[in-house]
């Protein structure tokens, strides 16, 4: 398969003031975010992932693959870990056809393929990837979920990786996709939930035969997930020995639904310190795990309000992510959805309580035609107000013969976030209508440590997409935490800016989207400022450090317990 064309635009046009239409028709002029330039080819990765056969007969074929941006040899310049897919025909042979894809950052705007080199050579019908460093020793290790088995990669510490899945005791043999790492008991290392999607089975799934759980719009498609067997998900608590077990009943409860997992996002919702955990669904009601800080959970999403849509349906979810779009301090929830439908912006409103404002800020109308995967909040433009990039991509080869929805390859989208909600701009931005994609996972980071935000795309049945960010001129901040009693990659430290009056908050994390892993560091946008008047960091341990008088335009490294920020460059 050929790469689609690359999309460029003039990048002097888009650093000018643009006249952009809102969905309510009213126009105002507004600075767009800047320019994505597709590098693939320049950065030398050539990568192609596979996901069953052409005409998609199975919907095993249709989830696509993830990325992870990490820096594994801590050179301080971001890696790129692809999942590559595969066939069933491969799988019920016992042999894989295609393998993951490790690509080392040069340093000097290349990547180069390591692979072989690195140890990454178990075979698997590689999905989700999530990286974290599980053991503490200061390197990211790699958990790849996938079709029938799991792997846990840990990091050598001398550019190479160990298949430790067995003795660690991570191997989940049915379906998994996405999965996220998180302390969720604060005992210094990180767990892991994994979500599963179908017990599938071949042998017992009709073939495109236009049954009425086989059907979209009249057309005949493959069967799923409506009317298969769903999988529940499985939560593992880090023994602290490089073992995990277990806790699911333990810590969710007896009753866990086999729901048609794909994305956990961990996050404190409710600002009591502990790390809470919501998962989009497809088809079922999302999950919204409330932490009690005694190692159990309660699962609230429907008192919530972050279950199903604004008018009480269940939806087909996809991706997720949170952030605090609207500077008040308490984080937010985004998940993607099918196409006609919306994807659903949730504020939170304290307490563990949101609202579904998609309507209000301008959300609904660009999401409906669209199948929405991957999505997350970043300040592209640097102005200190957090955007939003979605992934889209249908799941049947047949709505392009039948000119239905926005097609099987579809634009990516990024909405700029401006005081009455949110603008559509992937047009000025180069990647709109003009050049769509079959998309499913993305990794967000800044590969070439120019300040802004880069993307990776791994699109189904297509090459990767590497897209670099040119911001306007803006100033930036980037934070590296390193934990000393809470966990070493200091996942779920609260980070709060202060810049002109304004206040940004960020929690250290990895996960969000779909199926993907990115940047550890904290990314903040500071627009003209010279310096941020004040940043505090709330660790996991319950530790609250304050400084003052940070300068821009430098990556800084903040070590817990220490006297303040450190050049990270």
């Amino acid at each position: 398969m050929t790469r689609p064309t690359m999309c460029l635009v003039s990048l002097f046009s888009l650093m000018l003031p643009v006249s952009l239409a809102s969905a309510d028709g009213k126009t105002r002029e507004a600075r767009v975010l800047g320019v994505f330039e597709d590098v693939t080819t320049k950065v030398g990765v050539h990568f192609q992932q596979i996901s069953g056969t052409e005409g998609k007969n199975y919907i095993v074929e249709t989830v696509g693959g993830g990325v992870a941006l990490f820096d594994y040899d801590r050179d301080g310049w971001l890696d790129l870990y692809l999942t590559s897919g595969s066939t069933l025909e491969a799988v019920d042979k016992g042999r894989i056809q295609c393998q993951d894809r490790l690509y080392r950052n040069r340093g000097d705007g290349t990547f180069v393929d390591v692979t072989a080199r690195a140890g990454i050579t178990t075979p698997i019908w590689g999905m989700g990837v999530a990286v974290a460093d599980y053991d503490n020793d200061g390197y990211p290790d790699i958990f790849v979920t996938g079709y029938r088995k799991t792997i846990l990669y840990r990091n050598n510490r001398d550019g190479t990786f160990e298949d430790v899945t067995e003795r660690a005791h991570l191997s989940v043999p049915s379906w998994s996709t996405g999965a996220a790492w998180s302390d969720y008991d604060r005992d210094g290392d990180l767990d892991l939930y994994v979500a599963r999607y179908v017990d599938f089975d071949k042998s017992k799934v009709s073939i495109k035969r236009g049954s009425e759980l086989c059907q979209y719009r009249g057309l005949a498609v493959m069967c799923g997930p409506r009317g298969l067997p769903g999988a529940s998900d499985l939560l593992f608590r880090n023994n602290g020995d490089g073992t995990f077990t277990d806790v699911t009943v333990q810590a969710l409860g007896p009753d866990i639904p086999s729901y048609y997992g794909f994305t956990p996002v961990w996050a404190d919702f409710d600002d009591d310190g502990w790390p809470d955990l919501y998962v989009a669904n497809d088809g079922t009601p999302s999950l919204f795990y409330r932490n009690r800080g005694n190692g159990t959970f309660h699962e609230i999403g429907l008192m919530a309000g972050c279950s199903l849509s604004a008018d009480g349906r269940q939806q087909a979810g996809m991706g997720a992510d949170f952030g605090d779009y609207d500077g008040d301090g308490k984080l937010d929830l985004f998940k993607t959805n099918f196409s006609d439908d919306y994807n659903n912006l949730y504020r939170n409103l304290g307490n563990a309580e949101f609202e579904d404002v998609s309507s209000q800020t301008g959300l609904v109308a660009p999401s409906w035609p669209h199948l929405g995967w991957a999505a997350k909040f970043v300040d592209f433009n640097l102005d200190g107000r957090l955007d939003l990039f979605v992934v889209n991509g249908h799941v049947y080869p047949e709505v392009e013969q039948a000119k239905m929805d926005s097609g099987y390859r579809q634009p990516t989208q990024v909405f700029m976030n401006v005081p009455s909600g949110f603008l559509d701009v992937s047009a000025e931005m180069g990647i709109g209508a003009s050049c769509p994609r079959s998309g499913r996972g993305a990794a967000f980071g800044d590969i070439d440590n120019d300040g802004d935000v880069d993307v990776v795309l791994n699109n189904l049945d297509s090459d990767a997409t590497v897209l670099a960010n040119h911001s306007p001129p803006a100033r930036w901040l980037v934070l590296r935490l390193e934990g000393t009693k809470s966990n070493r990659e200091a996942l779920g430290a609260r980070i709060t800016i202060r810049v002109n009056g304004k206040q940004q908050v960020r929690e250290v994390n990895r996960c969000g989207g779909f199926l993907s892993s990115n940047d550890v560091r904290a990314y903040f946008g500071l627009g003209s400022a010279q310096s941020v008047e004040e940043l505090e960091v709330k660790w996991p341990s319950g530790l609250r450090q304050t400084f003052s008088s940070v300068q821009a335009n430098h990556r800084y490294r903040i070590v817990e317990g220490g006297s303040g920020p450190v050049l990270d460059e």
